[in-house]
């Protein structure tokens, strides 16, 4: 059995980052939060948590993923940047009813289902770092 915690977060890498865009800007995602100076809209892609559901024919785990979407903005608060950017990652990951298979050599790796969603806000003197915090529920087949 592999650890399959790398694989997911560089699949999600690959399949959000260069694909969001809000007022004609580029909104980066990064697979961690080690970057000096951020933009105004950014994701990051947060906590991986694995569970495995092994049988004797396959190595199966359970991924929810969280993703977390900020947005920082001078004297307002508005929910409708961060609620954009979660539309369309929502779009890149789960785009109908069927499932996509976006894994890699090793391993198959389906994003099943939002299953939970939450805004954060933080106040940094006159400016609102705005951010909505989701959660993908995956479903993970080594190959």
């Amino acid at each position: 059995m592999k650890d399959c915690s790398n694989n997911v977060r560089t699949a999600y890498l690959t399949k959000l980052n260069g694909n969001i865009s809000y007022n004609g800007k580029n909104v980066p995602v990064y697979g961690d939060d080690s970057f000096a100076t951020p933009p105004s809209s950014y994701v990051v892609i947060g906590d991986i948590s694995e569970s495995a559901n092994n049988t004797n024919q396959s190595f199966t785990s359970e991924v929810n993923v969280t993703i977390d979407i900020f947005s920082e903005q001078y004297m307002k608060r508005d929910n409708s940047i961060v609620d954009n950017i979660a539309n369309q990652i929502l779009t890149l990951l789960i785009p109908t009813t069927g499932i996509a298979d976006i894994g890699d050599a090793d391993f198959q790796i389906h994003a099943m289902s939002r299953i939970s969603s939450r805004y954060l806000a933080v106040t940094n003197g006159q400016n609102y770092i705005d951010r909505k915090i989701l959660v993908i529920n995956n479903l993970v087949n080594q190959k």
